[in-house]
């Protein structure tokens, strides 16, 4: 398969660019570049291949234009294709919104004139181009380190999947793990930039966590005095509980203000969630089904792709899993022992979970109060005081913070209070959905093709004692996220270990059939392979990071390129700490706020007086783009302009 590095202008420093990268060059007015003899001019339609051109990188900010085998060169000031041993003509090129400049190296800016392209000085406006891909091509740009990982990661699971299915060591749970550990570092290096929903802001918040632990904030300070109470554009940030968050702060602070940084709790907390799932099947059922369940988890693809920013509510999602999940094993633990450390441990689990995603983190008091309403000798005070010793414990974990924010920040405790609420009984921010749902995301989640069959082959090898509490706690959260307005697909991520333990005893009970106890080894380890290959899903992986299908990963290779030059100014603008960023490309201020010491950063033009009051209070103000900026921000000598590089967009 021919391979093309898209990543970034850093692996096309280590990997030679391919030359014939075909692209076709039109007008915003959607006029095509076609060549007649030796002249281009613009047509309203494409001309067959005639209009195919191919590029050919010079450096990290220039290349070479071709058609066919003749290069495109300049004959004064007119673009024309030329013999085939002339120079190519070398051009630059920006974007700006959507649209690309192009200029020839020391030359001009391209522009038409009566349906032919020449070239002019720069002090005009440029007309807009559009560069886009001739024929779709499949790529790839896993560096080396992405590789290793991956592949590192395949075999320590291999492994653990062989010292199982044969050898039945007590090994191959940590392989396991170390497998999932490598899959989650390799998906937290693809993409180098912060998701742009929700990620760059709860790592935003919680980079500001660091000085103001108990004051979360989005923008450190309201310079504008313009900031809104919606979430996005906000000084107090109480949208989300802040238990995640300060698990990031730690990390950034430990190890620095980093896209990888940002990711490191989930990946950590996902890798010890393998153990906790592993631990809760083998108490409910045995230990087979338990590494059926942590297997499944190990690479499951939502579960991966949620903690390095794909999918909303990115790290808060997997914190709420983690805490949820442990508060269970804690919970079975005290089943097993009746000691009260374990339901001392259930409700402090359970009151940090709250703190990541409220009241859903009391999950753990579901399937406990279930189980006690329905165990044979009935229910008494004896048996309640541990559940009731739990709940007050996790109450008054969650409720002091409630308490807290609700007096020192009331305005936004009641703004955010009542979107809760709202979220029931109406669509929030048009995340809605019908009936069915999350029993149709099912297989978004779990990746396997009639999960729902599966489960219900399942429910036989669940042991008696239990089995009412789990699927009780299934179909009450199925129930009642489908009654409720606000559908998103993670909402019901609480019960995954339940589901995925049902799902591998399902695959339990299914090879217990005397047909495949014979072949039983041989096709246990081609289902390993199958069902990992689906759950793991290169393919879905290789669409949200790597192929050019969408505008998506265009807008992910392009904020890539934008965090190295944040990391620049953050190293060479004089003063940062006291300097404000504004005309910010679009979901832009957010990362340069986190990625820069910057005071504030804005993604529209304050106006010349708020201008004027920025600067009496002794900040320096940058302007990031030099093309779409008022006269009064170009005019002011105090004003630093700082383009953003957006070349690499040409490919």
């Amino acid at each position: 398969m021919k391979k093309l590095v898209l990543f970034s202008l850093f692996l096309f420093v280590q990997n030679v660019l391919v030359a014939g990268n075909s692209v076709t060059v039109r007008t915003q007015k959607k006029l095509f570049w076609t060549v007649s003899g030796d002249n281009i001019s613009l047509s309203e339609t494409p001309i067959s291949n005639v209009n195919k051109f191919e590029i050919e990188l010079i450096n990290d900010s220039s290349f070479s234009l071709f058609h066919t085998e003749r290069p495109v060169v300049v004959n004064n000031k007119q673009l024309m294709v030329g013999a085939s041993n002339q120079s190519a003509s070398a051009f630059t090129f920006q974007k700006q919104k959507g649209n690309v400049l192009l200029s020839i190296i020391d030359s001009g800016i391209v522009y038409w004139v009566n349906d032919s392209l020449v070239l002019q000085k720069s002090s005009k406006l440029s007309q807009k181009f559009i560069v886009s891909k001739y024929n779709f091509t499949e790529y790839t740009f896993y560096s080396n380190n992405a590789r290793c990982l991956m592949y590192l990661g395949f075999v320590f699971i291999l492994s653990a999947i062989i010292l199982f299915t044969f050898y039945n060591e007590k090994y191959d749970l940590v392989l396991l793990a170390l497998g999932g550990l490598f899959l989650r570092i390799f998906m937290a290096i693809l993409d180098p930039s912060l998701g742009i929903w929700d990620e760059q802001y709860h790592a935003l918040v919680a980079k500001n966590l660091i000085n103001t632990p108990f004051t979360p904030q989005l923008y450190k300070s309201s310079i504008l005095n313009i900031h809104s109470l919606n979430w996005i554009n906000t000084n107090v940030w109480l949208h989300k509980p802040p238990a995640f968050l300060w698990q990031i702060a730690l990390s950034i602070k430990l190890f620095g203000a980093s896209v990888f940084s940002v990711r490191l709790p989930s990946i950590l907390m996902g890798t010890f969630l393998i153990k906790l799932i592993y631990d809760i099947g083998k108490k409910l059922t045995n230990n087979k089904v338990g590494f059926f369940a942590a297997f499944l988890f190990s690479i499951n693809h939502y579960i991966l792709e949620s903690a390095v920013g794909v999918y909303g509510t990115d790290h808060n999602d997997i914190s709420l899993l983690f805490w949820v999940t442990l508060s269970v094993w804690a919970w079975l633990k005290h089943e097993n022992s009746k000691e009260t450390k374990w339901a001392v441990l259930v409700g402090a689990c359970s009151g940090v979970a709250v703190l990541t995603k409220w009241y859903v983190g009391l999950f753990v008091f579901l399937p406990w109060g279930i189980s006690l309403i329905t165990e044979s000798k009935g229910l008494t005070v004896h048996k309640l005081k541990p559940y009731l010793l739990s709940f007050i414990i996790s109450t008054l974990i969650w409720g002091s913070w409630k308490l807290y924010i609700a007096h020192s920040f009331p305005v936004e405790y009641a703004i955010e209070t009542s979107l809760m609420k709202a979220h029931f009984f109406e669509a929030i921010e048009d995340h809605g959905g019908g009936w069915l749902f999350h029993l149709k995301n099912l297989v978004t989640i779990y990746r396997i093709p009639f999960a729902l069959i599966i489960l219900l082959t399942s429910v036989g090898a669940l042991s008696v004692k239990q089995k009412p509490a789990i699927l009780g706690s299934i179909a009450f959260v199925y129930i009642l996220f489908s009654v409720a307005a606000t559908k998103m697909t993670s909402f019901t991520i609480m019960v995954l270990p339940f589901i995925l333990i049902l799902i591998g005893s399902g695959i339990y009970t299914f090879l217990s059939f005397t047909f495949f106890k014979k072949i039983k080894p041989i096709f246990l380890l081609i289902s390993f392979v199958a069902i990992g290959y689906v759950n793991f899903d290169l393919n879905k992986i290789a669409e949200n990071h790597v192929e050019d299908k969408n505008d998506i990963i265009e807008k992910r290779v392009l904020r890539s390129e934008f965090v190295k030059q944040y990391k620049q100014w953050n190293d060479v603008l004089f003063n940062i700490e006291k300097t404000v960023f504004i005309g910010c490309p679009n979901y832009e201020a957010v990362n340069i706020m986190f990625m820069t010491n910057c005071e504030a950063a804005y993604e529209f033009y304050p106006s010349e007086r708020d201008i004027l009051n920025i600067q009496q209070k002794g900040y320096n103000i940058v302007n990031v783009n030099a093309f779409n900026a008022p006269e009064y921000i170009i005019n002011n000598e105090n004003i630093l302009t700082k383009q953003l590089n957006t070349t690499l967009l040409i490919l």
